[in-house]
């Protein structure tokens, strides 16, 4: 076919040259430069070997490597349009497995952080009831009474003897006053036991007075200790949601940076795209280009003429 054209085109050139010979009456015309005919050809050549309907004869692919295990192709194989030629399978696996990773993390961090609880409101404290010594000074009121009756008893009894001693004592009036001063030693022995019971009534008061002194004093205490209870709840309650304040902002936070890196990682996963051959044909050669840092640019040479032959 090539060379069928190069001599319908070589034909056409040298009939042309002929058949302007020039004469006398006729506008002399410049000749056509001959075109040499291996320029002519390499021309030709050149067109033909670009494309064929359209389709490159040979195509220069890139593709970015992170090893040469990413290649699907080797040199002298044959392809079809649509069939993969490189896929980075590790660094997506890679990529995957810290996007699986960084989830977890992102679920452990959005668990919720329970409120602290707020400090209970202590029951008020109950008064105490009014002080009442009705009772004791009741019983001080009797022993008064009785000690005054019995110190009565006692006095008319000590007359009583003092008139019979003044009389002419017989016999019978001796008799009389020793009975009588019998009388007179019990008499003063109720009226000593009247006054123990009196002290004692006295002393009973005293005793019911300091014990609710006392009681005014621990009811005292007890308001104070609630008080503090409650300071110290309240503190308490301040400090803790202060940490769940701050315990929130810090999750947040973890949670925003966990979210960059799973978007950076899904992003770096959309790049990786696999790269494919847009036409049928035969690999003629990969080269392997340059490297940079961790990635390798390589070029395969698609001839799309094998897939025809």
């Amino acid at each position: 076919m090539r060379r069928f054209l190069m001599a319908i085109t070589l034909s056409l050139i040298t009939s042309c040259h002929l058949s302007q010979t020039p004469s006398d009456n006729s506008v002399k015309i410049s000749p056509i430069p001959e075109i040499p005919r291996q320029e002519l050809t390499e021309n030709i050549t050149e067109n033909i070997e670009k494309k064929i309907d359209g389709i490159p004869r040979t195509l220069k692919i890139n593709m970015t490597l992170t090893s040469p295990d990413d290649l699907r192709i080797k040199p002298g194989e044959l392809v079809k349009a649509g069939q993969t030629l490189s896929d980075r399978v590790s660094e997506k696996r890679s990529l995957l497995e810290k996007k699986k990773l960084l989830e977890i993390s992102l679920e452990q961090v959005s668990r919720k952080i329970p409120e602290p609880l707020k400090p209970l409101s202590l029951p008020n404290m109950p008064k105490l009831p009014e002080a009442n010594f009705s009772k004791e000074e009741a019983v001080i009121k009797k022993a008064e009474m009785s000690l005054f009756e019995k110190g009565e008893i006692v006095k008319k009894q000590k007359k009583l003897i003092a008139a019979l001693d003044s009389l002419e004592k017989g016999d019978i009036e001796r008799d009389a006053i020793m009975h009588e001063q019998g009388k007179l030693a019990i008499f003063e022995l109720k009226y000593l036991q009247s006054k123990v019971n009196l002290e004692s009534a006295l002393a009973s008061l005293n005793s019911a007075k300091a014990d609710r002194k006392y009681e005014e004093y621990k009811h005292s205490l007890e308001q104070q200790k609630r008080l503090l209870e409650l300071q110290r709840q309240k503190l308490s309650y301040q400090e803790a949601n202060s940490k769940y304040i701050e315990n929130l902002r810090q999750q947040e936070f973890r949670k925003a940076s966990i979210n960059t890196q799973i978007a950076t990682v899904e992003e770096k996963l959309g790049s990786l795209v696999a790269v494919t051959s847009p036409f049928d044909g035969k690999i003629r050669k990969i080269n392997y280009e340059s490297q940079n840092n961790n990635y390798i640019l390589a070029t395969a040479t698609l001839d799309t003429t094998e897939a025809t032959t």
